[in-house]
Parts: C-alpha cells; sequence; structure tokens
C-alpha cells in the first residue's frame, strides 16, 4: 500500500507541474499553425512571461514562407490546450 501512496503523489506532483508550465516551442507552434495557417514553417521561442495562471506573453521568432519575422504572442491555457489569444 506505501508504494501505490508515493506513486500517487509522484504522479500528482508530475501532472501540476506540467500544468503550471510555460508552453513550449512545439506547443507555440502547433497553436501559431493553427491560427495562421501552412504558411508558417517554424518558430523559435525566444522566452515567455507569465502574466496569469492560464497565460503566458511569449516573444518568438517565426517563418513564414521563408520570411523571418519577430513578434510576441499571447498564448491561452484552455480545455483544448494552447490557443492564440488577443492583448
Amino acid at each position: 500500500m506505501k508504494i501505490s501512496s508515493v506513486l500517487a503523489v509522484i504522479i500528482s506532483a508530475f501532472v501540476l507541474t506540467a500544468c503550471s508550465s510555460e508552453p513550449s516551442q512545439d506547443v507555440i507552434f502547433k497553436a501559431m499553425r493553427k491560427w495562421t495557417g501552412s504558411y508558417l514553417t517554424s518558430v523559435k521561442k525566444v522566452d515567455c512571461t507569465k502574466e496569469s495562471d492560464i497565460s503566458y506573453k511569449c516573444n518568438i521568432i517565426m517563418d513564414m514562407s521563408g520570411t523571418k519575422q519577430a513578434g510576441t504572442v499571447k498564448l491561452i491555457k484552455s480545455d483544448d490546450g494552447w490557443q492564440v489569444g488577443s492583448y
């Protein structure tokens, strides 16, 4: 019984950590790809700043059909994953 209790605590800690962490570069790319369409070929995450429990402001460099552009994007955690928000 002790082992199952310890495993439950460890798994809970990982789940809670994952919920509060900032979006990864891959997550940002997927959210941006939904928003911009197929023209987006890559996203490089520069940094992210937490705005609230469910939102981050991230500085990125994106490549759209061979043109690189720096920008800032707001990402909001929803039931469907990370979504691009507006300011």
